[in-house]
């Protein structure tokens, strides 16, 4: 429901009513046990020297479907990488080969690799991480040029045969640098579907100047067969803005994407949705957009810093999944998004579920995630998975509801065992760890009157969610390890990956256990 102009004979009703949130309320959650299924949280830089430094945002992580064993999260990062990747940043890749005990660090090629050519300073962005069915692991990421802050935008692809220990150049989106616009938020998959008709092609998703891009390769990323996403409908004459979007592979070979698109004027933008789309012919056309969530908040409105996320902002759209389980959720698609009700503002911005059961042809409202009882808590940045092995459901997100002030973040976990018609009991998997300098907390804080030296990104756009045979692996971006100062040596690198391990299996959490 969208905010409009109120007439005055209803205003005095309207006023006494409780506001309505965007997102369907649900009922208070069973208290559920959890007995020790939360991992020990980790650092994943604790043991580098030296490590990478300043900001590390923007985190993926997954892991092998074949081999969980085999796990690999990256992380935006620029200035001094440290240790054999030089003085220039590009991504933080780190890879584990058991499980997520023991952490390397590595480092993906750099512009000369892929045939392009930058005199100026070269950085890295937005990632996207995936593994293929033949343990091979891929890293896709924005590289600028920046001359002088004249920036020139790529999207590469590495991969690595060692379980990201290494990194080959395996190819671009583009045959240069693109000078005029620019290239941000990739998405990617691979279809691993012995059954599907496009078994093992790989997919993309990407944003390129407010217009939302797809691609698809069947040489393992070497090249790429580029093909526009739906425009999606134009409202007072303006064309849309697209801001972001995500993919998941059926089984059957269908592609499904979502992405949000919003109006932009000089200086503010307002109107912001969530589309849907379906390839059938392997990336080659795409369904009409058909609207999915129509959304109160609006990605760089002005209205979009809650106190959490003050300089960069938050935008609600969260991941798509499908569930390939086989079980009886078998089909089903799931979107996350975070957004506040009615006559709430951003401060207050809650988790929410759609789902689809007929394809994506018509979607659910939406339903609560969050369970906390407080009005004007934050809750954002939403990222979901279906864990295939059983058809469970599993969100997480940033979450303030631990602190008055709605500034320092926790990170929780839900979980649904009904095709996402519920969540159960959420759990926070944020915990103390000694692998951060700060020993006894489990909150991390950018707000910039907290902590100035915060990097202007903050926590980002997204986090790290893979869901594997019972367990979520789960990353995200961490300032305990120099913020608050206790006193450890300064440093530059204030802003570290954090990293668990969630048992989520069902004979281990069950709201329908007595």
């Amino acid at each position: 429901m969208r905010t409009r102009p109120i007439p005055v004979l209803f205003l005095c009703l309207i006023l006494t009513l409780a506001a309505t949130p965007l997102v369907a309320e649900i009922g208070p959650p069973v208290p559920v046990p959890f007995p020790g299924a939360v991992g020990p949280n980790r650092n994943l830089a604790a043991t580098f020297k030296p490590a990478p430094e300043d900001y590390q945002g923007q985190v993926r992580v997954v892991v092998n479907p074949n081999n969980p064993d085999q796990v690999v999260a990256a992380a935006g990062t620029w200035d001094d990488m440290g240790g054999s990747c030089g003085d220039e940043g590009l991504q933080a890749a780190f890879y584990s080969s058991d499980g997520g005990a023991k952490w390397g660090y590595s480092c993906p090629p750099d512009v000369p690799a892929y045939g392009l050519t930058c005199t100026a300073i070269t950085y890295g962005s937005d990632s996207a991480l995936y593994w293929n069915d033949a343990d091979e692991v891929f890293l896709e990421y924005v590289l600028i040029c920046n001359d002088a802050g004249d920036r020139d935008y790529a999207i590469v692809v590495a991969r690595s045969a060692d379980g990201g220990a290494s990194w080959s150049a395996q190819g671009a989106l583009s045959s240069g640098f693109i000078t005029v616009g620019w290239e941000h938020s990739p998405a990617a998959a691979v279809d691993n579907h012995p059954a599907s008709p496009y078994y093992g092609r790989h997919y993309t998703c990407w944003i390129r100047s407010n217009d939302a891009k797809s691609a698809w390769s069947d040489d393992n990323g070497a090249t790429w067969n580029l093909v526009d996403l739906p425009t999606t409908p134009i409202s007072g004459g303006v064309t849309r803005h697209d801001v972001g979007c995500e993919l998941a592979v059926e089984d059957d070979g269908t592609v499904h994407v979502i992405y949000d698109t919003r109006i932009c004027g000089y200086a503010y933008c307002f109107d912001e949705r969530m589309f849907y789309s379906r390839s059938t012919n392997g990336g080659a056309s795409w369904s009409p957009a058909a609207e999915v969530v129509d959304f109160n908040l609006v990605t760089s409105s002005g209205a979009n810093r809650p106190e959490a996320q003050n300089e960069h902002g938050i935008s609600p759209m969260g991941a798509i999944d499908v569930d390939n389980s086989g079980g009886p959720c078998d089909g089903t698609l799931y979107a996350s998004f975070c957004d506040y009700g009615y006559l709430y503002d951003v401060n207050s911005t809650d988790i929410g579920v759609v789902r689809s059961s007929d394809g994506g042809v018509t979607w659910s409202s939406g339903v609560k995630v969050n369970d906390d009882t407080g009005a004007y808590t934050v809750q954002f940045h939403p990222f979901l998975a279906v864990d295939q092995s059983n058809g469970n459901v599993i969100v997480v997100w940033h979450d303030a509801r631990n602190d008055p002030n709605n500034r320092k973040i926790d990170f929780f976990l839900a979980r649904s065992v009904d095709c996402g018609v519920s969540f159960e009991t959420n759990v926070q998997v944020s915990k103390p760890s000694a692998e951060f300098n700060n020993s006894t907390i489990s909150w991390s804080d950018l707000n910039t009157t907290d902590n100035p030296n915060a990097n202007p990104n903050q926590f980002g756009d997204y986090m790290g969610l893979d869901v594997v045979d019972g367990t979520a692996y789960v990353a995200w971006t961490d300032s305990r390890h120099y913020f608050p100062d206790d006193g450890a040596p300064s440093a530059t690198q204030v802003e570290n990956v954090g990293f668990v391990k969630v048992d989520v299996l069902r004979d281990v959490w069950s709201k329908d256990k007595p």
